[in-house]
């Protein structure tokens, strides 16, 4: 995934189910864009058209959360389920090491293989790091071994088949094998490497030690990394042109809500 150099975000906030004009308009892009919208899912013709110019089209996909809008939620086990996700209604934290949750999690990717979609771009791994020091261990290795079955599902039916991980980074201090890691993405995704707080946008600059210290070893093998920030003040995406240059990251900026307020990397770094 290297020859991708500008990258695509976009869950909500389209004109009507399936705008996806901005996407048409693009050429050698990476997009990544929900398999389900407004209780719709995009179907393997108009991803085929998506995937014109060159682009790459990825499905975001949470697995270490149930969100109460996917189709598996309403017949799902009740005892996967752990508590509610304060920070986000309808999204339920699961007990993601659960063969049963495996089952779901590989009847929902073949979902997104038969629509088409060129990867997944993985949420919510970083469900390792909400439990206790004593604990991380584990889950951190039974995040691995959820995500190799995806990797291993997929790709035996598209061995181009990309798997992307959203944050989590650290998961990498605390696996038995961190090697075997690295051979199971194709790229690293990172939300306020830079710019973090508690407001919703426009954060002030601020680095995330944790990430930084995971950063070099995902270079090192050659997994490349896409960068995406809430700011869009311009002081501030002058100042992310320049941290991305320095820490060889492809940029995006985003809403908070990533209703498709977008500037791409090339309209970040002519600034």
């Amino acid at each position: 995934m290297d020859e991708f150099k500008v990258w695509g975000y976009q869950l909500q906030g389209y004109n009507s189910p399936y705008d996806y004009r901005r996407i048409y308009e693009t050429q050698n892009t990476l997009w990544v864009i929900d398999r389900d919208y407004k209780d719709r899912k995009v179907d393997s013709s108009k991803i085929m058209r998506l995937k014109e110019n060159g682009n790459l089209i990825i499905s975001y996909f949470s697995i270490g959360e149930a969100e109460d809008y996917r189709d598996y939620y309403k017949n799902m086990p009740r005892d996967l389920v752990e508590h509610e996700n304060k920070n986000w209604e309808g999204n339920f934290k699961v007990k993601y090491w659960d063969s049963r949750w495996h089952k779901i999690m590989l009847r929902y990717l073949d979902g997104i293989l038969d629509s088409g979609f060129d990867g997944v771009y993985l949420d919510i791994v970083d469900a390792f790091d909400y439990y206790p020091e004593e604990m991380k261990k584990q889950r951190a290795n039974q995040m691995q071994g959820l995500i190799a079955l995806i990797s291993k599902h997929a790709k035996r039916k598209n061995p181009q088949f990309k798997i992307i991980q959203q944050n989590g980074s650290s998961i990498i201090h605390y696996l038995d094998d961190p090697t075997k890691w690295y051979s199971l993405i194709d790229g690293l995704a990172i939300e306020s490497m830079f710019f973090s707080g508690s407001k919703a946008m426009n954060n002030a600059f601020k680095l995330d030690d944790s990430i930084m210290s995971t950063l070099g070893s995902y270079r090192d093998q050659n997994i490349p990394i896409f960068s995406v920030e809430y700011i869009s003040d311009d002081a501030l995406i002058n100042k992310y042109a320049q941290l991305a240059k320095e820490y060889k990251v492809i940029p995006l900026t985003s809403d908070r809500e990533l209703m498709g307020s977008l500037k791409f990397s090339s309209e970040i770094f002519s600034n």
